[in-house]
């Protein structure tokens, strides 16, 4: 035999290992693939209708005394936005309280009636202390029709 007849043997033997090797893998792929597909077809369905469910509860009004599956219009109230709570509104309260920044940019104010200590961070110069505003804002108003930008919700402090 010629070398180069040799050398076109060897290359094909080499090839056939490479290609057992592909084929074994492509075959492992191809089964998970498969497991997984099977997978999502028994669970799927189920956490799409849990899905459903909860979406449906957030539209519902909660007017008292009112039919929980009808809005103002006649059916749940529809918001433009996923971030919206239907039937609520944004609601503020606001306090003032006082508190000594021993960090700084920390400032620490205790609320008498529970005694506990709340840390809020901002711009506070060390061993001061300030007159903060606090305002809070949730989504706790309710009104049949509204929606409520949960984006909004939070918590913000003013140096007063």
């Amino acid at each position: 035999m010629h070398n180069s007849q040799l050398l076109i043997i060897y290359f094909f033997k080499i090839m056939k290992k490479q290609t057992i090797k592909c084929g074994i893998a492509a075959a492992v792929v191809v089964a998970a693939g498969f497991a997984a597909y099977q997978s999502y077809g028994a669970y799927g369905a189920q956490d799409n209708s849990l899905l459903m469910q909860n979406i449906e509860a957030l539209a519902q009004s909660t007017e008292p005394g009112g039919d929980p599956s009808e809005g103002e219009s006649g059916g749940p109230t529809k918001c433009k936005n996923e971030h919206y709570v239907p039937d609520r509104f944004l609601h503020a309260t606001e306090r003032t309280v006082t508190g000594t920044s021993h960090i700084k940019g920390e400032i620490s104010v205790t609320d008498s009636s529970t005694n506990s200590t709340t840390t809020y961070y901002g711009d506070f110069d060390k061993d001061k202390t300030y007159t903060i505003i606090i305002t809070l804002k949730n989504c706790d108003g309710e009104q049949v029709g509204a929606c409520c930008d949960q984006r909004k919700v939070g918590t913000t402090i003013k140096k007063k």
